[in-house]
């Protein structure tokens, strides 16, 4: 369990050091080749995920992806997308919920557990993560950190293929 959450945190700590990279223009920016989405939106999305499986471990309640606030602040204010990272973070590292988890997401409920939803959250984060990465990659802005928006699987084969 602790090396999901340290996996957990640290796709989250590359969000949150982009974001803070971006500045609010960038953030906020409508990308064409995200049909439109910004940066921004992507982040809520992931931040909102979280956000989710962590209310309902806290009341103990169904996770209902499909009822997400879409905190337009989040969308629009990387400042608070960062604080509400770090708030997540430390919910993460400190949450050890072994007991299973209804699970509602396109209108359809399923049984999962803790662990199973956070290696979910990863998969989906790495996944907003690249589309991010694509945004900027289309307006020139290159991220510093080649492993972004990467499966660590995929990071893991290339290095092995180098050799």
């Amino acid at each position: 369990m602790e090396d999901l959450s340290k996996s957990v945190i640290e796709q989250l700590s590359k969000l949150q050091t982009t974001i803070q990279e971006l500045g609010d223009g960038l953030y906020t920016r409508h990308i064409p080749i995200m049909y439109d989405a910004s940066i921004g939106m992507h982040a809520r999305h992931i931040i909102e995920m979280y956000l989710c499986l962590l209310k309902a471990v806290e009341l103990q309640a169904p996770v209902d992806y499909d009822a997400r606030d879409r905190d337009v602040k989040i969308e629009t204010d990387p400042a608070f997308a960062s604080e509400q990272i770090s708030m997540i973070c430390q919910k993460i590292s400190n949450t050890n919920f072994e007991e299973s988890l209804e699970v509602v997401c396109h209108n359809m409920r399923v049984q999962s557990n803790y662990q199973r939803e956070l290696l979910y959250q990863i998969e989906h984060s790495i996944h907003h993560m690249a589309l991010i990465k694509t945004g900027l990659r289309s307006l020139d802005i290159i991220i510093e950190d080649e492993t972004f928006g990467v499966a660590p699987s995929t990071i893991t084969h290339k290095q092995t293929c180098a050799q």
